[in-house]
């Protein structure tokens, strides 16, 4: 797996939830997948799991829908992943309907049932990435209301 990382992560078969030799997820190459690094050193690939624990409390670990994956700094993924929630997403959450999952390595998926959506998420977020908090509200209010010119809303 390529977590953005000088080598590869090692993601096992069965390092997922219920995961057994007959029953184990078929990933596919460009499939993304929610995973922690379980362990790493200098000399080995990092290993992954997908495996709930209580650090990952709360994480849907696993594979991923289908969407846009996006990458950004690590800064703007940990900014997206905080508590209450980054300003830029609750802006685009009150008039667009989508997912995100943000990993710590700053890859970001969209996900949403309208390809519209999720090229109008992708690029607050991609724009969001530089800007300082207070032009953030400004930028995502321009980029929401261009998608629903373009929608004809």
């Amino acid at each position: 797996m390529d977590i953005r990382a000088p080598t590869a992560g090692l993601l096992p078969a069965l390092a997922f939830e219920g995961a057994t030799k007959r029953n184990r997820p078929r990933l596919v190459p460009g499939d993304a997948v929610y995973a922690r690094v379980e362990e790493t050193s200098r000399d080995v690939e990092p290993e992954l799991s997908c495996l709930a624990s209580p650090a990952a409390a709360g994480a849907a670990l696993g594979p991923l829908p289908a969407g846009y994956v996006l990458e950004t700094n690590t800064a703007h993924a940990r900014r997206l992943m905080a508590l209450p929630p980054a300003p830029e997403l609750v802006a685009l959450g009150t008039s667009l309907a989508f997912e995100v999952a943000v990993g710590a390595n700053g890859r970001v998926l969209v996900h949403s049932q309208a390809p519209r959506v999720t090229a109008a998420v992708a690029h607050a977020l991609r724009v969001c990435a530089d800007l300082p908090a207070s032009e953030r509200a400004v930028a995502v209010a321009a980029i929401v209301a261009a998608a629903d010119r373009s929608a004809g809303v």
